[in-house]
């Protein structure tokens, strides 16, 4: 029994740092976004070059990330200001690419 429990929490773990290896990276500038109701990507950009594993260049910031207030202004800062940045992002709801984190670049 303790076997099989130690085996189960193994491959728990084992999962959860595959699941962080799945991140990917991005560096351009954000040629647009887009704003919906709430259970609807409601924050969106859109790149201004070709991602190949994210429909449409959508990128998305999850409501339910507990910065989400920060990531919005600081993304339409960089908009504002034509700066570029480097995403690190995961293929989340739908296919599209939720954001993980990001740098505004000087």
């Amino acid at each position: 029994m303790k076997k099989t429990v130690a085996t189960l929490l193994l491959l728990a773990l084992g999962m959860t740092f595959a699941g962080n290896a799945m991140a990917e990276t991005y560096t351009g500038r954000l040629a647009s976004y887009f704003l919906s109701g709430p259970s609807n990507l409601p924050f969106r950009v859109y790149l201004d070059t070709s991602t190949p594993n994210c429909p449409g260049n959508l990128f998305y910031v999850d409501i339910n990330n507990a910065n989400y207030q920060a990531y919005v202004s600081g993304l339409l800062t960089a908009f504002s200001m034509q700066k570029s940045v480097i995403i690190t992002y995961t293929v989340g709801t739908g296919g599209y690419c939720a954001i993980s984190e990001y740098q505004v670049l000087a």
